[in-house]
């Protein structure tokens, strides 16, 4: 499974389907990004979730700590 898509499935599960494809393409919009490519991808995709607050914010710093973990580079 790429990072995009475990992003993707992630919102789903808790957003359902509907709004986690809208907030994920809000978000890949929003980073200038075709789709996910890497780990690092991933970590700016968890950094554009958190200062959004609430459940964002948890699960963008999810994403980041996976991102981190995988070996993403911290800008």
């Amino acid at each position: 499974m790429s990072p995009g898509d475990a992003i993707l499935s992630k919102l789903r599960y808790v957003f359902g389907s509907e709004e986690g494809d809208r907030l994920y393409q809000h978000t890949i919009r929003a980073l200038g990004l075709p789709h996910i490519r890497d780990e690092d991808d991933e970590l700016a995709f968890g950094q554009q979730l958190v200062p959004q607050g609430g459940l964002l914010s948890v699960i963008g710093r999810t994403i980041i700590s996976h991102a981190l973990l995988r070996g993403a580079t911290p800008r």
